[in-house]
């Protein structure tokens, strides 16, 4: 049995994973990140983490990184992680060195992709798209059942470009990307927006009752009694995500969407209200040819993804 250690590091935490290259996952945790000493402190941990369970380095074939932000796979170079505090950094180079085991990295969001892609139930499906929506917005291609980098390997970077809203400035830079809008982060200015102005409406009601900003979480309930007030918010927000969606229709076709991160906690009502913002601004023929999905794999993802890389390019699958 061949086995890959993934580490999906992010900038509080590392999720970690053992897998074998039938899928099964045969260990998972945690592991803090500590910026100043980010790789020997995951080192340390992680060969706890194996003689605590009675593994061994030997038995690992290689490592998997799905790290956040710009990187060239070819080379091994993270270009800029601002919240690992990385820049022109040689993570292959340092982490093939300490950990002596062969290293393969790749985007958290691509890897998101090929996990959702690895994992998928219906066979036939040979393209498809992720949308991760937390903090910011990020996305992963598989065309042909291959993962799409682009030609410099910045393919997937939803979140950004376009003239898609007037709301939010976007801190790339440009003035009318989604990520500032459609993100968790833009979709809570706007509904603390409309508690504030209009202390009357049922989100106004709930930020007083409960005294303090709304988050996402805390508008669950409202979108579950289907609210219109706070669906109306909702479907501001998330009218240029929809646009993008429809884009991406039109010109790669895919046959499967899938949403992944926190705003997707707010269920199947906001898969309702994505759904039908996409059907507004795309053909009705094109309605069949897609299915839109929340992911099932979740913060998962990345790990499955990462893992499936490894064993990929190491030709064991």
């Amino acid at each position: 049995m061949n086995k890959i250690l993934v580490i999906d590091l992010g900038g509080t935490s590392a999720k970690c994973a053992v897998f074998a290259d039938n899928k099964a996952m045969l260990l998972e945790f945690k592991v803090k990140t500590e910026i100043t000493n980010i790789l020997p402190n995951l080192k340390a941990v992680i060969s706890e983490q194996l003689t605590g369970n009675g593994m061994l380095w030997t038995e690992i074939s290689a490592i998997g990184f799905a790290l956040p932000g710009f990187l060239d796979d070819k080379t091994g170079v993270v270009t800029l992680a601002s919240n690992l505090g990385w820049k022109d950094f040689p993570i292959r180079q340092e982490a093939e060195a300490l950990f002596q085991k062969q290293i393969f990295i790749i985007n958290d969001a691509n890897a998101a992709a090929l996990g959702e892609f690895w994992n998928k139930t219906d066979q036939t499906i040979h393209s498809l798209a992720l949308y991760t929506l937390g903090t910011g917005i990020g996305g992963g291609l598989i065309l042909n059942d291959q993962l799409w980098t682009g030609a410099t390997g910045y393919a997937g970077e939803f979140g950004h470009g376009g003239n898609f809203q007037n709301e939010f400035p976007c801190s790339c830079g440009l003035e009318h990307c989604i990520e500032p809008l459609s993100s968790a982060t833009g979709l809570t200015k706007l509904i603390n927006r409309k508690a504030r102005t209009e202390p009357n409406s049922s989100l106004g009601k709930l930020a007083h009752r409960l005294r303090h900003s709304l988050g996402l979480g805390n508008i669950k309930s409202l979108l579950e009694n289907h609210d219109q007030e706070t669906i109306a918010v909702l479907e501001k927000g998330l009218e240029p995500l929809a646009q993008h969606i429809a884009t991406l229709i039109y010109v790669i076709n895919p046959a499967l969407i899938i949403l992944a991160g926190g705003v997707t906690n707010l269920g199947p009502e906001l898969l309702t209200i994505i759904t039908n913002l996409v059907h507004r601004v795309t053909g009705k023929f094109l309605w069949k040819t897609f299915d839109l999905k929340i992911s099932a794999l979740q913060d998962k993802a990345g790990m499955y993804g990462a893992a499936y890389f490894a064993f990929k390019n190491l030709n064991l699958l």
